[in-house]
Protein backbone atom coordinates (compact mmCIF):
# COMPACT_ATOMS: atom_id res chain seq x y z
CA UNK A 1 0.00 0.00 0.00
CA UNK A 2 2.77 2.71 1.02
CA UNK A 3 4.90 1.71 -2.25
CA UNK A 4 1.93 2.34 -4.31
CA UNK A 5 1.03 5.70 -2.63
CA UNK A 6 4.78 6.39 -3.23
CA UNK A 7 4.45 5.56 -7.10
CA UNK A 8 1.07 7.63 -7.56
CA UNK A 9 3.58 10.77 -6.05
CA UNK A 10 6.66 10.06 -8.33
CA UNK A 11 4.48 10.03 -11.24
CA UNK A 12 1.78 12.97 -10.59
CA UNK A 13 4.92 15.68 -10.28
CA UNK A 14 5.92 16.92 -13.45
CA UNK A 15 9.63 17.45 -12.39
CA UNK A 16 9.92 13.80 -12.38
CA UNK A 17 12.43 11.90 -14.58
CA UNK A 18 10.76 8.78 -15.82
CA UNK A 19 11.95 5.62 -16.80
CA UNK A 20 10.13 2.44 -18.04
CA UNK A 21 12.37 -0.97 -18.71
CA UNK A 22 11.23 -3.64 -20.41
CA UNK A 23 13.63 -6.99 -20.75
CA UNK A 24 12.93 -10.10 -23.23
CA UNK A 25 15.80 -13.19 -22.76
CA UNK A 26 15.50 -16.66 -24.91
CA UNK A 27 17.65 -18.35 -22.18
CA UNK A 28 16.73 -19.12 -19.94
CA UNK A 29 13.15 -18.07 -21.09
CA UNK A 30 11.93 -15.21 -19.07
CA UNK A 31 11.68 -11.61 -18.47
CA UNK A 32 12.16 -8.02 -16.57
CA UNK A 33 9.59 -4.84 -16.48
CA UNK A 34 11.18 -2.23 -14.23
CA UNK A 35 9.80 1.35 -13.39
CA UNK A 36 12.21 4.17 -12.09
CA UNK A 37 11.18 8.57 -10.81
CA UNK A 38 14.33 10.25 -10.52
CA UNK A 39 14.48 14.06 -9.63
CA UNK A 40 17.04 16.89 -9.86
CA UNK A 41 18.57 17.42 -6.56
CA UNK A 42 21.69 19.75 -7.34
CA UNK A 43 22.87 21.15 -10.69
CA UNK A 44 25.92 22.79 -11.87
CA UNK A 45 27.01 23.30 -15.47
CA UNK A 46 29.13 20.17 -15.41
CA UNK A 47 27.34 17.82 -12.95
CA UNK A 48 23.57 16.85 -12.15
CA UNK A 49 22.56 14.82 -9.02
CA UNK A 50 18.76 13.18 -9.03
CA UNK A 51 17.37 11.18 -6.49
CA UNK A 52 14.34 8.91 -6.72
CA UNK A 53 12.66 5.48 -6.38
CA UNK A 54 12.80 2.17 -8.51
CA UNK A 55 10.55 -1.18 -8.62
CA UNK A 56 11.23 -4.11 -10.74
CA UNK A 57 10.04 -8.06 -11.17
CA UNK A 58 11.76 -10.39 -13.25
CA UNK A 59 11.10 -14.48 -12.60
CA UNK A 60 10.24 -15.25 -9.34
CA UNK A 61 10.90 -11.93 -7.69
CA UNK A 62 10.22 -8.06 -7.62
CA UNK A 63 12.87 -5.66 -6.23
CA UNK A 64 12.18 -1.85 -4.76
CA UNK A 65 13.96 0.46 -3.38
CA UNK A 66 15.41 4.19 -3.63
CA UNK A 67 18.13 5.45 -6.03
CA UNK A 68 20.32 8.06 -6.01
CA UNK A 69 22.21 9.08 -9.87
CA UNK A 70 25.27 11.39 -10.44
CA UNK A 71 25.60 12.53 -14.15
CA UNK A 72 28.88 14.03 -15.03
CA UNK A 73 29.88 16.19 -17.81
CA UNK A 74 26.85 15.71 -19.71
CA UNK A 75 26.74 11.90 -19.24
CA UNK A 76 30.60 11.30 -20.12
CA UNK A 77 30.65 9.45 -16.71
CA UNK A 78 27.28 8.26 -15.34
CA UNK A 79 27.28 6.81 -11.55
CA UNK A 80 24.48 4.79 -9.80
CA UNK A 81 23.44 3.70 -6.29
CA UNK A 82 20.79 1.34 -5.63
CA UNK A 83 19.25 0.32 -2.25
CA UNK A 84 16.10 -2.32 -1.67
CA UNK A 85 14.65 -5.19 -1.13
CA UNK A 86 13.74 -8.24 -3.39
CA UNK A 87 10.37 -10.25 -2.15
CA UNK A 88 10.32 -13.41 -4.18
CA UNK A 89 9.37 -17.38 -4.13
CA UNK A 90 12.87 -18.52 -3.12
CA UNK A 91 14.63 -21.76 -3.79
CA UNK A 92 16.25 -22.97 -0.23
CA UNK A 93 19.81 -24.86 0.03
CA UNK A 94 18.21 -26.74 2.50
CA UNK A 95 15.55 -28.24 0.34
CA UNK A 96 18.32 -29.30 -2.40
CA UNK A 97 20.78 -32.13 -2.25
CA UNK A 98 24.32 -31.32 -2.47
CA UNK A 99 24.34 -32.56 -6.51
CA UNK A 100 21.44 -30.61 -7.31
CA UNK A 101 20.38 -31.24 -10.71
CA UNK A 102 19.72 -27.27 -11.95
CA UNK A 103 17.45 -28.07 -14.75
CA UNK A 104 15.04 -29.78 -12.41
CA UNK A 105 12.30 -27.16 -10.73
CA UNK A 106 13.23 -27.13 -6.96
CA UNK A 107 10.01 -26.32 -4.79
CA UNK A 108 10.00 -22.06 -4.09
CA UNK A 109 9.19 -20.49 -0.62
CA UNK A 110 8.04 -16.68 0.01
CA UNK A 111 12.12 -15.27 0.86
CA UNK A 112 13.09 -11.94 0.92
CA UNK A 113 16.45 -10.42 0.45
CA UNK A 114 18.29 -7.28 0.87
CA UNK A 115 20.42 -5.88 -1.93
CA UNK A 116 22.44 -3.05 -2.90
CA UNK A 117 23.92 -2.24 -6.29
CA UNK A 118 26.63 0.80 -7.17
CA UNK A 119 27.25 1.00 -11.25
CA UNK A 120 29.88 3.32 -12.60
CA UNK A 121 29.34 3.79 -16.52
CA UNK A 122 31.47 5.61 -19.09
CA UNK A 123 30.13 6.76 -22.33
CA UNK A 124 33.42 8.47 -24.83
CA UNK A 125 31.09 9.14 -27.43
CA UNK A 126 31.77 11.30 -30.67
CA UNK A 127 29.39 11.37 -34.14
CA UNK A 128 30.43 7.51 -35.16
CA UNK A 129 32.29 6.18 -32.51
CA UNK A 130 30.71 5.30 -28.76
CA UNK A 131 32.96 3.41 -25.89
CA UNK A 132 30.55 2.68 -23.38
CA UNK A 133 32.83 0.78 -20.37
CA UNK A 134 30.65 -0.20 -17.27
CA UNK A 135 31.34 -1.72 -13.60
CA UNK A 136 29.05 -2.77 -11.06
CA UNK A 137 29.30 -3.77 -7.93
CA UNK A 138 26.41 -5.38 -5.87
CA UNK A 139 25.58 -7.21 -2.79
CA UNK A 140 22.61 -9.33 -1.61
CA UNK A 141 21.64 -10.46 2.12
CA UNK A 142 19.89 -13.27 3.39
CA UNK A 143 18.93 -14.64 6.56
CA UNK A 144 18.71 -18.39 4.67
CA UNK A 145 21.19 -19.94 1.89
CA UNK A 146 19.75 -19.24 -1.17
CA UNK A 147 20.37 -21.83 -4.18
CA UNK A 148 20.43 -19.88 -7.64
CA UNK A 149 19.40 -22.60 -10.45
CA UNK A 150 20.22 -20.32 -13.25
CA UNK A 151 23.81 -20.25 -12.08
CA UNK A 152 24.12 -23.18 -9.98
CA UNK A 153 25.36 -21.82 -7.09
CA UNK A 154 24.75 -21.70 -3.21
CA UNK A 155 24.22 -17.94 -1.38
CA UNK A 156 23.88 -16.71 1.61
CA UNK A 157 25.86 -13.56 1.85
CA UNK A 158 26.41 -12.11 -1.76
CA UNK A 159 29.09 -9.87 -3.17
CA UNK A 160 29.87 -9.89 -6.95
CA UNK A 161 31.38 -7.55 -9.49
CA UNK A 162 30.54 -7.12 -13.69
CA UNK A 163 32.86 -5.18 -15.57
CA UNK A 164 31.17 -5.08 -19.66
CA UNK A 165 33.14 -2.51 -22.74
CA UNK A 166 31.42 -2.05 -25.58
CA UNK A 167 33.42 -0.53 -28.68
CA UNK A 168 30.32 0.95 -31.01
CA UNK A 169 30.02 2.27 -34.54
CA UNK A 170 26.97 4.67 -35.90
CA UNK A 171 25.83 2.76 -39.06
CA UNK A 172 22.94 4.98 -39.40
CA UNK A 173 21.64 8.62 -38.88
CA UNK A 174 18.70 9.80 -39.77
CA UNK A 175 16.19 12.62 -38.01
CA UNK A 176 16.40 11.66 -34.88
CA UNK A 177 17.37 8.33 -34.84
CA UNK A 178 20.68 6.52 -34.61
CA UNK A 179 21.56 3.50 -35.02
CA UNK A 180 24.63 1.59 -33.39
CA UNK A 181 26.45 -1.59 -33.87
CA UNK A 182 28.58 -3.30 -31.50
CA UNK A 183 30.34 -5.60 -29.72
CA UNK A 184 30.67 -6.23 -26.16
CA UNK A 185 32.55 -8.31 -23.71
CA UNK A 186 30.65 -8.81 -20.20
CA UNK A 187 32.27 -10.80 -17.28
CA UNK A 188 31.14 -11.53 -13.74
CA UNK A 189 32.62 -12.71 -10.43
CA UNK A 190 31.71 -13.50 -6.97
CA UNK A 191 33.34 -13.41 -3.64
CA UNK A 192 33.76 -17.47 -2.95
CA UNK A 193 31.63 -18.46 -5.75
CA UNK A 194 34.43 -17.33 -8.27
CA UNK A 195 33.46 -17.01 -11.91
CA UNK A 196 29.52 -16.54 -12.44
CA UNK A 197 29.33 -14.99 -16.19
CA UNK A 198 31.87 -15.06 -18.99
CA UNK A 199 30.17 -13.41 -22.20
CA UNK A 200 30.78 -11.87 -25.60
CA UNK A 201 27.71 -10.86 -27.70
CA UNK A 202 27.05 -8.33 -30.25
CA UNK A 203 24.15 -6.10 -31.31
CA UNK A 204 22.44 -2.96 -32.54
CA UNK A 205 20.95 -0.22 -30.18
CA UNK A 206 18.32 2.11 -32.05
CA UNK A 207 17.77 5.12 -30.21
CA UNK A 208 14.22 7.40 -31.01
CA UNK A 209 12.81 4.68 -33.54
CA UNK A 210 9.66 6.29 -31.49
CA UNK A 211 9.51 9.37 -29.75
CA UNK A 212 11.53 8.38 -26.70
CA UNK A 213 12.36 4.94 -27.32
CA UNK A 214 15.43 3.33 -27.28
CA UNK A 215 15.85 -0.65 -28.79
CA UNK A 216 19.29 -2.52 -28.30
CA UNK A 217 19.04 -6.14 -29.49
CA UNK A 218 21.83 -8.23 -27.83
CA UNK A 219 22.91 -11.62 -28.88
CA UNK A 220 25.37 -13.35 -27.10
CA UNK A 221 27.68 -16.97 -26.17
CA UNK A 222 28.15 -17.49 -22.66
CA UNK A 223 31.14 -19.61 -22.10
CA UNK A 224 29.87 -20.38 -18.73
CA UNK A 225 29.16 -24.23 -18.08
CA UNK A 226 25.60 -24.79 -16.52
CA UNK A 227 22.46 -23.82 -17.24
CA UNK A 228 23.15 -20.07 -18.35
CA UNK A 229 25.93 -21.88 -21.07
CA UNK A 230 25.55 -21.06 -24.74
CA UNK A 231 23.76 -18.95 -26.98
CA UNK A 232 20.90 -16.95 -26.25
CA UNK A 233 19.26 -13.29 -27.13
CA UNK A 234 17.90 -10.43 -24.78
CA UNK A 235 15.38 -8.11 -26.56
CA UNK A 236 15.97 -4.20 -24.00
CA UNK A 237 13.41 -1.58 -24.20
CA UNK A 238 13.73 1.69 -22.84
CA UNK A 239 11.21 4.44 -22.63
CA UNK A 240 11.23 7.63 -21.44
CA UNK A 241 8.03 9.37 -21.24
CA UNK A 242 8.02 12.99 -22.26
Amino acid sequence: MGAGLLWVALLADPGAELLVTAVGRTHPVGGLVGFSAGYRIWETESFELRAGAYSSYAYYWAELGAQLEARYFGGLLVTTGWLGVEPGELIRAEDVPAAADPTISWPRRAALRGVARARAELNLRGELLWLYERLTVEGRVRTFEEYDPYRDVRLSTELTIESATAPMFRALSCWDISVWIYAELTAQAGVDVGLLELKPSGGLIVEELFAGFTFNLDVYHSLRDGPIGGPGALLYVWWRPG
